[in-house]
């Protein structure tokens, strides 16, 4: 058995990340690895640093493997921080507080969707709808085969169904439907309705246009 053991440093703006890995039975190295560069470009450092630890170990990847570590967010150190602690702070309850966190992380990373859907998200929280529109459709429009375009497209069709505009909530939930409809639906809605625990993204678009109908006669 080999484990993978880790350090890091940092000076003069920059960070050097190195691994070791090291034979359990003998306490021996096997191999080590380095990389370094500009301290904000730390989580990039940590996926090129990934990609050559799996290609020395010659360890087998399928192309969807790879196509998801060369995907992996490449967060600047800011935005990453920024990002992180709003979550926190909207898991301890404090939406306005995570919100402008949030939106500060969605400006310092505009390449990155997660920032800009979380800004929707919890301007929904705080029932600044308007904002919340704008924010989904700016992801859909720039981000539309991103793994967070149903639940932008889930949301969008509740907030508009909220402010009254039934047609444009109606159309959300038929593209949601047609163009996701065997994708898996947003955990979180799953886990908040159990009992529709195993319905697709369509059934779950369906039933969002019955209840917009049903509300409108």
């Amino acid at each position: 058995q080999q484990v993978l053991c880790g350090s890091f440093s940092v000076g003069n703006g920059r960070i050097q990340i190195n691994v070791q890995i090291i034979d359990v039975a003998s306490g021996k190295f096997v191999r080590a690895d380095s990389v370094s560069g500009p301290q904000k470009d730390v989580l990039k450092l940590e996926r090129d640093l990934a990609a050559t630890v799996l290609r020395h170990l010659n360890v087998p990847l399928t192309e969807s493997e790879r196509r998801r570590l060369a995907a992996l967010p490449q967060f600047s150190l800011p935005g990453a921080k920024a990002f992180f602690q709003g979550i926190n702070l909207y898991e301890d309850g404090r939406i306005l507080d995570a919100l402008a966190l949030v939106r500060h992380a969605a400006r310092v990373e505009p390449g990155h969707p997660g920032p800009l859907f979380w800004s929707g998200r919890l301007y929904q929280l705080a029932n600044e709808l308007k904002h919340a529109h704008t924010c989904y459709a700016d992801l859909l429009r720039r981000f539309p085969a991103d793994k967070l375009a149903p639940d932008a497209l889930f949301h969008t069709g509740r907030v508009c169904a909220r402010l009254g505009r039934t047609r444009d909530a109606v159309a959300a939930f038929k593209r949601l439907a047609s163009e996701f409809g065997d994708a898996t639906f947003a955990t979180m809605v799953v886990q908040k309705t159990s009992q529709f625990s195993k319905v697709s993204t369509a059934h779950w678009a369906w039933l969002e246009i019955g209840r917009v109908l049903e509300r409108c006669g």
